[in-house]
């Protein structure tokens, strides 16, 4: 998708009733553009402006020049959507997809559509063509070409690209695991539908998995907790597109054992004493966020780690303020990454010498 410049007088409609609908509405008010309505793959039930149009997807027709999409997770799956439809690539634009200099410009009447795809570049992409394209032995490297090649295979659900850093850490922190010989199974509170729990039965092939999700979606109990009513709004028909055969199915041959706990977390929790090295937190809310740190940090080995997804989302204030409440209690503290949604781990210390 090239750079192109949107005149001021050009018709934009808005793809997205979601939580993006706002800023998306007031980057193009920037604009002397014209909104012309918004669409959606169905009628939200949620109150727009008064002077916008809502149009059902199929009945889209040709009176805009752009389609300018309003989310922040599911923008390639739109995309690849559009362009099904026979929509051009060129009339897409990605108006929150736009870093600093990106916005600069924008204050000068100018967007720029950019793909999500070559966008994400940025988070990884080509470190792995990189990687992946080096010859002889790299023994030097922390992660070896043939280690980055295997990234290919676990495309992220909604980037539908990997995401180096949110691999390349679980990675690395195997490495670690196995070196020191440290015991214990691997769990994910938070599946969806399986894609990262296939990642990590590559890393930790001889350890038992233990699954955590209500696979339905996010459970209403867990969403009253929340401050913000549009998480609220957004969480409803969230994630609901799963079930265990799903992603039993993606986990096929994984002999150390599979173990799963659908249900409303933690009444779904185990009472038997296993031990963890490795979790997966990834329930984007604050309750079960705080219920997964206190249940699972006990369980950890010393030497283990917590991985916790979107803690630098902005869109889910609730796990921030969910891992900051448990650090405060226990007294410990988190190492931010710099995957595309801001993860952040909590180790539980070693009592060991690295010598």
């Amino acid at each position: 998708m090239e750079s192109q410049i949107i005149k001021s007088d050009r018709r934009v409609l808005i793809y997205g009733t979601g939580a993006g609908l706002e800023l998306t509405i007031q980057a193009l008010s920037e604009e002397n553009c014209q909104i012309i309505g918004v669409t959606d793959r169905k009628a939200s039930n949620r109150e727009l402006p008064s002077w916008l149009n809502f149009i059902p997807l199929d009945s889209v027709c040709n009176k805009y020049d752009y389609i300018a999409i309003a989310s922040l997770s599911y923008d390639g799956e739109i995309i690849d959507n559009l362009v099904g439809m026979g929509i051009g690539e060129e009339k897409i634009i990605l108006p929150l997809k736009m870093n600093k200099a990106d916005s600069i410009t924008l204050r000068k009447k100018l967007l720029r559509p950019v793909h999500v795809k070559a966008w994400l570049k940025f988070y990884g992409v080509e470190r792995i063509s990189h990687l992946t394209g080096m010859q002889g032995t790299c023994d030097c490297l922390a992660i070896s070409p043939v280690e980055a090649t295997k990234f290919k295979d676990f495309k992220d659900y909604s980037l539908h690209v990997p995401d180096y850093q949110r691999l390349a850490v679980p990675l690395l922190l195997s490495k670690r695991i196995y070196e020191f010989n440290l015991p214990g199974d691997i769990a994910e509170l938070g599946v969806y539908q399986g894609d990262f729990s296939a990642y990590l039965i590559n890393l930790f092939p001889d350890r038992s998995l233990h699954l955590f999700d209500t696979f339905s979606g996010f459970p209403e109990e867990s969403l009253n907790h929340e401050n913000s009513e549009k998480v609220k709004q957004r969480g409803r028909d969230h994630f609901s597109d799963t079930n265990i055969d799903i992603v039993r199915n993606k986990l096929q041959g994984h002999a150390a054992g599979l173990y799963f706990y659908p249900g409303y977390f933690p009444k779904t929790a185990p009472v038997d004493e296993v031990e963890y090295c490795f979790v997966s937190i990834d329930v984007d809310l604050y309750q079960p966020t705080i219920d997964g740190l206190r249940f699972f940090y006990e369980k950890l080995i010393p030497g283990g780690y917590l991985m916790i997804h979107d803690y630098n989302f902005n869109l889910y204030p609730g796990v921030k303020k969910g891992v900051h409440e448990f650090c405060d209690e226990q007294g410990v503290t988190i190492v931010p990454i710099a995957d595309f949604y801001g993860s952040a781990i909590i180790s539980k210390p070693l009592a060991t010498s690295f010598s």
